[in-house]
């Protein structure tokens, strides 16, 4: 099932000015450019994969942009909107669906403990637990944890990010989204390293919030 965009809410396509050189960095499946939105910088994680005509979106780029939106949390990165970002053939109309949050001038935490090695790390620890109690309370699973995900907010707060392999374990027909059963790799997402040992081992029907 398609969603077109006038099924989403807060496009921002015609309000983000981005520059001529906007690309900041890539990731496993997106590319981040900065931009400017309403008097702020704006992080636009462009999904590479995304290409669109007709403005309409995946169920799964859709799941992603439901759930997101619907997290308020002081530890939890704010989702502003969507945006189609131009792609390479502009004359064609050639769109590519993204998702857009204020900057982190931080950086991730990784990168900002680096910097900051005197910082408090139980602070950012606490930080961090405190957006994953949020989130079980909500019955959603992050399914992607780890030092690339967890941005350091200009405050100096940690704030969970990437939901992009989020899952919500709830009764909602139009955002549940079960994990597969199966122990095999293929079937699992994250990042290996970051992954919990059980998933590894055969799973129950319904994951548990741990």
């Amino acid at each position: 099932m398609d969603y077109s965009v006038s099924d989403a809410k807060h496009d921002l396509t015609n309000s983000i000015i981005f520059a001529e050189n906007s690309w900041v960095t890539s990731g496993g499946y997106a590319d981040i450019h900065r931009g400017w939105y309403n008097g702020q910088t704006v992080a636009v994680k462009v999904i590479r994969e995304a290409r669109v005509s007709n403005r309409k979106i995946s169920t799964n780029l859709e799941r992603e942009r439901r759930l997101w939106s619907s997290m308020h949390h002081e530890n939890i990165i704010p989702f502003l909107g969507i945006c189609f970002y131009p792609g390479d053939n502009r004359i064609q109309g050639d769109l590519i669906f993204s998702l857009v949050s204020p900057w982190m001038e931080n950086g991730t935490i990784h990168d900002f403990l680096k910097r900051e090695r005197t910082s408090n790390r139980i602070d950012l620890l606490r930080g961090v637990l405190t957006g994953l109690t949020y989130l079980h309370s909500q019955n959603i699973i992050h399914g992607d944890l780890k030092g690339g995900n967890i941005l350091v907010s200009n405050e100096g707060n940690a704030m969970l990010a990437d939901f992009g392999l989020a899952q919500m374990v709830a009764t909602d027909p139009t955002l549940t989204y079960m994990m597969s059963t199966s122990s095999t790799l293929t079937n699992l997402g994250g990042t290996v390293n970051w992954m919990a040992p059980e998933l590894f081992e055969e799973m129950e029907s319904i994951p548990k919030l741990t």
